[in-house]
């Protein structure tokens, strides 16, 4: 924790710290968070877009069983081969291949959570942003949303 417990419980420290190894000393991670209630995730998220190109990442996500990213579920986009997992800075994120292939050890994607989740899931997350190829950084983007019920209509 950044400075003594104070009789607080692990879960109850709001800042936390961790060794840097090239700076070769402590910092505190905002991406560190400690529960007491452990995490449940739903079998399907639906991640919906109307703009831009992160619409490619709109789609239907199924939770891949077994599988864990920097500790948290992952899911898969049924028909695509696109990823929602925990980036190791916290974020919630919706990437590609590319980074599956690094085993998610890394903070990349098309879309990202604006901040880290701090132990919430991709459903309760309302702020998203996407990257935007030409401006070569990420955009907030209210029009995308995760969401643990199917979406009437064409949502796509």
């Amino acid at each position: 924790s950044e400075g003594p417990h104070r009789g607080l419980m692990p879960d109850e420290v709001t800042q936390w710290r961790r060794w840097d190894m090239r700076l070769e000393r402590h910092i505190i991670d905002p991406a560190i968070c400690v529960t007491s209630r452990g995490w449940t995730a739903n079998q399907v998220l639906y991640v919906i877009s109307s703009s831009h190109h992160s619409e490619v990442c709109a789609g239907k996500y199924e939770l891949v069983s077994g599988g864990v990213a920097n500790g948290w579920p992952i899911w898969k986009m049924q028909g695509g081969d696109y990823w929602m997992y925990s980036c190791k800075d916290g974020c919630w994120g919706i990437c590609a291949k590319d980074v599956r292939a690094k085993g998610f050890d890394c903070c990349a994607g098309f879309i990202l959570s604006v901040e880290p989740h701090r132990g919430e899931m991709p459903q309760h997350i309302r702020k998203w942003e996407r990257w935007d190829e030409g401006l070569d950084r990420f955009l907030a983007d209210p029009c995308i949303s995760v969401s643990d019920v199917e979406p009437e209509g064409c949502w796509r």
